[in-house]
């Protein structure tokens, strides 16, 4: 209720200064955020167990300042980055818009990041925890197309150590050329050179055909992937999106019903993380109906405010129990 108070305040300032205040500010009441209650709702995916379904989703959180508070919350687990070998600072600002029109956010940010040894640090120190903690793998921009590999690759030795699974980002639409590595021969030798020694997650676009992903879907457990996130922002401008500025991708309700048709259409081999347009657990219930095991949000989380996470979870525990 506060939040929906506040919420017209804080959409007129720059979407960005506002998340900075926000992850600072909600640092500083954790002591007091950790007494709400919490969701137990325990499930095992990809053989990690999460101590419910809902997480905050990768862009959020880009630097590990706030896996505290996100735990707090009521978040089951949150994903941290992208995270780049070398910290980077991103495209110029402003690079984060909101579409309340659209009840969407279009973003341009770049893999902005203190890169993995600041992240590791804080990761280490962000112990002992009940969340799991993912890490959304980047190549830093100016690492070529074909050693992004070497990236991905520093990125998780540096960190497998202090995180629960990672996320291999090849759907942003900001870092150039990146969505290139989703093409099935490609993604295969990539994932090829990779070594995980935590599980891997696929994190795809929701711009792709359907044979792309029944391609993915058909190879993910011989190619050695944990689960896939479905999905990232869209770069489509198509319907209610047409006049929306071509530059970033877009994220919010525009996502929902592709992502669930996707969803519904493929037969997935590995485990499934939902992810776009969900606002409420009506959203969530239907992700979980589609396929998805478990759900993450961003702009929801913005748009509703911090009592999301726990309503979710609370709705998909009673829906299951």
């Amino acid at each position: 209720m506060i939040y929906q108070l506040l919420r017209p305040l804080l959409f007129k300032a720059d979407p960005e200064t506002v998340h900075e205040w926000a992850v600072k500010s909600s640092n500083l009441l954790a002591p007091v955020l950790r007494r709400l209650p919490q969701v137990d709702d325990p499930v095992t995916v990809a053989g990690i167990e999460f101590p419910n379904r809902v997480g905050l989703a990768a862009g959020f959180d880009k630097n590990a300042r706030w896996v505290g508070v996100a735990e707090a919350l009521g978040f089951g687990h949150t994903e941290i980055g992208a995270v780049t070998p070398r910290p980077q600072p991103g495209h110029p600002r402003p690079r984060l818009f909101r579409l309340p029109e659209h009840k969407a956010i279009r973003n341009r940010m770049g893999f902005n990041n203190d890169g993995l040894e600041a992240i590791k640090t804080r990761l280490q120190s962000a112990r002992p925890r009940r969340i799991r903690v993912g890490v959304n793998l980047g190549k830093n921009a100016d690492t070529p197309l074909e050693n992004a590999a070497a990236d991905y690759q520093a990125v998780m030795d540096g960190l497998w150590h202090c995180c629960d699974y990672f996320s291999l980002n090849i759907s942003s639409p900001n870092t150039e050329g990146l969505r290139s590595l989703s093409q099935v021969d490609t993604l295969q030798a990539l994932l090829a050179e990779l070594k995980p020694q935590r599980p891997l997650f696929l994190k795809l676009s929701p711009d792709e055909d359907l044979e792309t992903y029944r391609a993915i879907a058909a190879h993910a457990q011989d190619w050695g992937l944990a689960g896939i996130v479905f999905s990232n922002t869209t770069a489509r401008r198509e319907g209610p999106l047409s006049q929306v500025d071509s530059l970033g991708g877009v994220s919010g309700v525009p996502l929902l019903e592709r992502n669930l048709e996707v969803l519904r259409k493929i037969r997935w081999s590995v485990p499934v993380i939902g992810a776009g347009g969900i606002f409420c657990g009506t959203d969530a219930l239907r992700y979980r109906h589609a396929g998805a095991d478990l759900v993450q949000l961003y702009t929801g989380f913005i748009y509703a405010g911090p009592s999301l996470p726990r309503h979710i979870a609370r709705v998909l525990k009673g829906a299951y129990e």
